[in-house]
């Protein structure tokens, strides 16, 4: 789960996973019917960790973290 109280998006923050591969992205809070948000940022429903250590993490993954918003990842 991440998690971004900023009032702006980015784009290319990269963050520590617990394991390489593909992780769905299973929620994201920008997404609930383009209302009242029609720019909506993600991620396209996937992203891939690589071996990359990070915050104490095996691997790391660069991904688009809206602004106010939640991503829930999973396996």
């Amino acid at each position: 789960m991440v998690a971004s109280f900023n009032d702006e998006t980015w784009f290319d923050y990269r963050i520590g996973f617990p394991a390489m591969g593909a992780w769905q992205e299973r929620f994201n809070s920008d997404a609930y019917g383009h209302w009242p948000n029609p720019w909506v940022a993600g991620n396209g429903g996937v992203v891939h960790a690589q071996a990359d250590p990070m915050h104490g993490l095996p691997a790391s993954v660069s991904v688009i973290l809206p602004s106010n918003a939640i991503l829930l990842f999973s396996r």
